[in-house]
């Protein structure tokens, strides 16, 4: 690994890390997180269970850009249907594209709904 000095226009790594995890500077870090948060709505919920199902469906497709791809789209969907059309939109072959949307929904399908 190469080492290089600080950048001074850039915040430490571990700041920076923070912030793309959405949680703002390191003094924001010592705030509640729950303040910050949005209330979760059933939609919100029904996206971050729905996740992994569809981002393992797009791994196979996109590889490693998968996790960050969905995570983009993730907070602007409107729903679990949104986000597999949003998706599907990043894969540019029609083919594999309809595929990927075909199993999410066979996947997604098949999860049992929570009580």
């Amino acid at each position: 690994m190469v080492q290089r000095p600080p950048q001074p226009d850039l915040p430490p790594t571990p700041e920076l890390l923070l912030m793309r995890r959405g949680g703002g500077t390191s003094d924001a870090a010592a705030e509640p997180r729950a303040a910050a948060a949005p209330p979760a709505t059933p939609a919100s919920e029904a996206l971050l269970r729905s996740r992994a199902i569809v981002e393992a469906e797009l791994a196979e497709r996109l590889g490693p850009m998968a996790q960050l791809v969905c995570g983009e789209h993730l907070a602007a969907a409107s729903g679990v249907n949104d986000l597999v059309e949003r998706l599907a939109r990043e894969i540019h072959d029609g083919d594999k594209a309809a595929r990927f949307k075909e199993r999410a929904r066979e996947r997604l399908a098949a999860v049992p709904p929570r009580s």
